[in-house]
């Protein structure tokens, strides 16, 4: 135990105030991080936390009331969620900023770590040199430079408000400090359910400080612990299903999920010690084609052993260690692997709030140490996680240097080519994406996702033919794949078999009866086989979904003409073109109608619309085109063919010869 805890002496041994100390590592911290502002938004989380999520594009009443009263993406995060529409409201989808506020989380949480030490006891280099080594750890490198983890840095902000309250609280015995731990401890909650740690790291500060077990010092404790299970609570409602689901879909049995256990818990503390190599996904083992290597085997040995460091530590008094074992214990308890589902042994970010302690226990012991060369082995061990951090930050610079750097590891997880394949579809490398998704489906055949996705690509490269046994395959590995059926059938449309698409967009609706894509499909391909009253209640339907869609409209307006009331649809193409003038699917099939009643200077307005809304339209420039042949002839008609067919039009190539 420390001399006089919590009553840090004046300590003149850094050339500089003291005052300095924690915003020289705050400092420190952000330039280390600055790197990352050239970053963009990954396609693992981001996309729903931020670059998607519907519930961050305002701060009116309505958006903030639906951020805190229901869960996103199974957990409950409102204050995390409310970081991330401050900063929309303020700066739109500006990456830089989303990764700059991480890198300022970070180094705030740097400084409150420096200013715990100090309350402890430690001395000024110790307090620093622990700090620093919490924050340019590796291991940091994951909740920082991954804009979805925001909840971690936010958490443990508040968290460690909320240990330097109570440590202030133990100090004065002031009831003030008490409430501000409290309040500390609901806006960590707020943030991230895992906040909940912060009762079990009380309990091993009371240990580390020696305080008495009498009836106050535990009563003291009632409300924090109650409000702990109450957060708790409140996620496990959130993730309920999910964790039901898990633990169904284990193939493991309770010896070596007992295994997987005692790894996953040792795997935090060897990568703590030997931070390289790091990787964002550490996939469990496949169960067939690998079984459990040898150290599950011994992990058993190695949580005994630490059981037995641990007593053997308390027995000699060596309170140091036994506090930053046991803080670390606590911290990565929450994230073990107590059923192997998923496809995750283990991740970086859950370390961040259990490594303090052991940050703070190295840094005391290397500054302490009675060898004047160990002072210089914590400078040479700061180089060093700075080295690694700096490598490992690069590897989230994308989607493809993110998930690239996965399969280098481990070339044989499918998951890894599915978020890939992604990247490159979001780049436009569609052949690239096709690459990965079939990679993905080489090593797991009963892969859904990896099925579906080839089969967008496929639709996206114009090879429909091509997407039908695709998505028949993503449909047979996961019979209730809603949106696969409703692609099936976009295929099957598009190479005109219009029953199999019927059939198909069906079967999307009874696994879902509120898609709105498939009812407005299921419309088209009634409409294409002339069954005008199914058709009909079809766009009935999707309108009810969706009052205010100009597409059901759209396909409303062509079931009127199919019949001999050509005018009457004309008109409707009006009506819609009044609510939504820049519509230019409806300014084309405007001009159409228009053409077919024998009204060409209508039909003329309607394309030379549709093409000041979208000069690249194809469909406008060759529809002009055939207007002009029939008014004024070839002459005037050619330079529009042409036109069209630069834009890819086929009919205009074929008039043409092929190009322009």
């Amino acid at each position: 135990m420390p001399q006089n805890p919590l009553q840090p002496k004046h300590d003149r041994s850094l050339p500089w105030p003291s005052y300095l100390d924690p915003w020289i590592c705050a400092l420190v911290l952000f330039l280390i991080y600055w790197p990352t502002r050239y970053f963009g938004f990954t396609n693992w989380d981001d996309d729903e936390y931020v670059t998607r999520n519907s519930l961050i594009t305002s701060l009116d009443k309505e958006h903030v009331y639906a951020l805190f009263s229901g869960f996103h993406y199974l957990m409950y995060i409102p204050l995390t969620l409310l970081t991330y529409a401050l900063e929309h409201a303020t700066f739109g989808l500006e990456p830089s900023v989303y990764h700059l506020t991480n890198a300022g989380l970070h180094a705030a949480n740097t400084a409150w770590v420096y200013k715990i030490g100090r309350q402890l006891g430690w001395s000024r280099p110790a307090a620093v040199l622990g700090a620093l080594i919490f924050g340019i750890h590796p291991l940091r490198v994951e909740s920082v430079a991954w804009i979805s983890e925001r909840k971690d840095v936010l958490f443990v902000f508040f968290l460690l408000l909320g240990i330097q309250s109570w440590l202030k609280y133990i100090q004065t015995d002031k009831w003030s400090f008490y409430i501000l731990t409290i309040l500390a401890i609901v806006l960590s909650g707020l943030s991230k359910a895992s906040a909940v740690i912060i009762f079990p790291f009380i309990i091993v500060i009371d240990y580390y400080l020696n305080r008495s077990i009498n009836k106050r010092t535990l009563l003291e404790k009632v409300p924090i612990m109650a409000l702990c299970i109450g957060i708790g609570y409140v996620q496990l409602l959130g993730i309920q299903s999910a964790v039901e689901s898990q633990q169904d879909a284990t193939g493991y049995s309770d010896f070596e999920n007992l295994l997987i256990l005692g790894w996953s818990y040792l795997f935090y503390g060897v990568k703590f010690i030997f931070p390289w190599p790091l990787s964002a996904y550490y996939p469990l083992p496949d169960r067939i084609k690998e079984g459990l290597s040898w150290y599950y085997y011994v992990s058993p040995m190695g949580v005994l052993a630490i059981i037995a460091l641990v007593v053997y530590l308390h027995k000699r008094g060596e309170r140091l260690w036994v506090w930053a074992i046991a803080w670390f214990s606590a911290g990565v308890f929450l994230f073990l692997k107590l059923r192997a589902g998923g496809f995750f042994l283990a991740g970086d970010r859950y370390t961040y709030a259990a490594s303090i302690a052991l940050s703070l226990a190295l840094g005391h012991w290397i500054m302490n140490h009675k060898l004047p060369v160990m002072k210089w082995v914590g400078v040479f061990l700061l180089g060093v996680y700075l080295l690694l951090t700096l490598q490992q930050q690069q590897i989230w610079k994308s989607s493809r240097t993110l998930f690239s750097d996965v399969i280098r590891q481990y070339p044989d997880f499918y998951m890894a080519y599915i978020n890939l394949g992604t990247a490159y579809e979001a780049e436009k490398n569609l052949p690239a994406a096709l690459n990965c998704y079939q990679r993905s489906i080489e090593i797991h055949p009963n892969n859904d996702q990896a099925w579906y996705n080839a089969g967008n690509v496929l639709m996206a490269m114009e090879k429909p033919a091509e997407a039908v046994p695709v998505f028949r395959q993503a449909v047979t590995v996961k019979p209730r794949f809603a949106q696969a059926w409703n692609n099936l059938g976009g295929a099957w449309y598009r190479t005109q078999q219009w029953d199999s698409a019927a059939y198909a967009y069906r079967k999307a609706i009874e696994l879902q009866s509120d898609y709105l894509s498939a009812w407005s499909n299921l419309a088209q391909a009634e409409l294409q086989l002339g069954n005008l009253s199914a058709a009909q209640q079809a766009v009935d339907r999707a309108k009810q979904l969706a009052p205010n869609d100009p597409d059901q409209v759209l396909v409303e307006i062509a079931i009127c003409e199919k019949n001999p009331q050509d005018f009457k649809c004309c008109l409707q193409y009006d009506s819609l073109l009044i609510k939504h003038p820049r519509l230019v699917a409806a300014w084309i099939a405007r001009g159409g109608c228009y053409y077919r009643m024998g009204r060409k200077d209508l039909a003329l307005e309607s394309c030379d619309k549709a093409l000041a809304i979208d000069p690249n339209f194809a469909e406008a420039w060759f529809n002009k085109g055939v207007i002009l042949y029939e008014q004024q002839g070839a002459q005037a008609a050619t330079p529009l063919f042409k036109k069209a067919a630069s834009l890819g039009h086929p009919q205009a190539k074929a008039l043409v010869g092929g190009g322009s």
